[in-house]
């Protein structure tokens, strides 16, 4: 039996070899609190996304949602949350007064990720110089309040 895609007005199957089909982002049940927190964060975006009441959240388990409703026809890994990507938010069965904005966010995106690629990457944060005459100095100030 064909899976269908959970976006409302959507009757793609997976009998259509042009498109895929993307599960909900499942948490981790041993994973780093951070990692479960981005998941369970994306998760209620793509839920949210689906603005469907009829849901709940054991069935997410079973739904798929197709790459029609993607940017870049996938979704992006639950790290980059800037990524358009991270959320579906194509032909979502609704219509969205930001939707006009689509195409500038995704080119938004682009740019800083290229930005991020061509900034030099420091191996070494640089840390306060310890100079001895330095120290000196604090160790007379010390003395100096202590007189007092």
């Amino acid at each position: 039996m064909p899976t269908l895609c959970a976006v409302f007005e959507c009757f793609n199957k997976t009998t259509n070899k042009n498109l895929s089909f993307y599960r909900f982002p499942k948490v981790w049940k041993n994973a780093a609190s951070d990692i479960n927190a981005l998941l369970l964060a994306q998760r209620k975006s793509w839920f949210n996304a689906l603005h469907r009441s009829d849901v709940t959240d054991k069935q997410l388990d079973h739904m798929r949602i197709c790459s029609i409703h993607f940017k870049m026809g996938k979704p992006a890994h639950y790290g980059d949350t800037k990524n358009p990507d991270w959320t579906p938010t194509l032909k979502m069965g609704y219509t969205k007064n930001s939707d006009k904005a689509t195409t500038p966010n995704l080119q938004r995106y682009k740019r800083a990720e290229k930005r991020t690629l061509l900034k030099p990457t420091k191996l070494f944060e640089e840390s306060p110089n310890n100079n001895l005459n330095d120290r000196h100095n604090e160790d007379e100030k010390y003395e100096d309040i202590m007189m007092k």
